[in-house]
């Protein structure tokens, strides 16, 4: 995604539950961005957001873009244990880094170049595990400008980029 100056999604037609998915990745530098390698519900089996489960392996947001993080969202999630904002990942805009997940019925495991970033098993509250985290997920790459504690400044650039070298998935 070159030169985004709104919101550029792409869901690739790769659907799964479990297995490993890996992309490299360049994130952008620019203030104001929110770029995002995440999993969204192929069906909202469990209800609506966050009932169904979203998968973040690798989310960048322009206010800080020394990190990306990885999360899991439930419902009945603790967000001070839902993401892994301690991991030791890449500065998002010093190249291109691989970021993967390896999703079992049990626990999804984060790693950024190789390197174990975060591992995370869920207790959600509407649902049984592995629910919801054990239906077919979407693969999608997205580039937008960010809201909230990402919005835009008026220093920031007038475009972003995230650029995909290549995405795989394994099950």
């Amino acid at each position: 995604f070159r030169n985004v100056t709104g919101v550029q999604t792409c869901a690739l037609p790769i659907s799964q539950a479990y297995g490993r998915f890996s992309a490299r990745v360049r994130f952008s530098a620019a203030t104001g961005g929110h770029a995002a390698f995440w999993l969204y519900p192929q069906v909202q089996t469990y209800g609506r957001w966050p009932l169904s489960g979203e998968v973040d392996i690798a989310e960048w947001m322009g206010n800080d873009p020394s990190h990306v993080y990885p999360s899991l969202h439930y419902f009945g999630e603790d967000r001070s244990r839902s993401t892994g904002r301690t991991c030791p990942g890449p500065a998002a805009s010093t190249g291109f880094h691989t970021y993967t997940l390896d999703w079992t019925p049990t626990v999804m495991r984060f790693t950024y170049d190789d390197q174990l970033c975060w591992s995370h098993s869920w207790t959600p509250t509407n649902v049984r595990p592995p629910a919801p985290f054990d239906k077919p997920f979407y693969v999608v790459l997205t580039q937008i400008w960010g809201t909230g504690s990402a919005a835009r400044t008026s220093t920031s650039p007038k475009t972003a980029s995230m650029d995909v070298d290549w995405v795989r998935a394994w099950s």
